[in-house]
């Protein structure tokens, strides 16, 4: 079974002495973090965790501006994707 993956794109905020991040692409994910690399490595995994208990039971994934089904030969389409702020690459 071919691995499918995503872009998603993470946004971080200062939110009193912490950060706070969440997911437009993923209304599911908000996270929190006393830095703004801990506030997205989470919201990193809870994307993780959502795309996954997604794919296991059959939800379908709303694919956006903001979450991008990314294809190895499309290189295009992760390059454009990638200049935007907080984005990273998850496996689903």
């Amino acid at each position: 079974m071919k691995r499918r993956e995503y872009l998603v794109k993470i946004v971080v905020e200062r939110d009193g002495s912490g950060f706070y991040a969440y997911c437009p692409g993923l209304p599911e994910v908000h996270t929190y973090g006393e830095t703004q690399d801990e506030a997205a490595h989470n919201a990193r995994n809870a994307a993780i965790a959502v795309l996954r208990t997604k794919k296991k039971y059959n939800v379908p994934i709303s694919v956006g501006p903001d979450l991008i089904p990314v294809d190895s030969s499309s290189k295009r389409c992760s390059d454009d994707f990638e200049k935007r702020e907080e984005s990273i690459l998850l496996p689903a």
